[in-house]
């Protein structure tokens, strides 16, 4: 993720200058618990304002 909300670096991409630090909010982490189970049925790439879900089946 860059420091911009929903916005990612492209895949393989080494240079990430605006890369945020690693550390989530308890509330973060909460997000990030609901966007599981709404992922949970729809296979794919999901972009929120923090972080980014890749799902797949199988």
């Amino acid at each position: 993720m860059t420091d911009r909300p929903g916005v990612d670096y492209p895949i393989r991409y080494t240079y990430q200058p605006d890369e945020p630090p690693l550390q989530m909010t308890v509330a973060q982490l909460h997000d990030i618990r609901r966007a599981l189970d709404e992922a949970a049925a729809r296979p794919g790439r999901h972009a929120f304002d923090d972080f980014v879900l890749s799902y797949r089946t199988g």
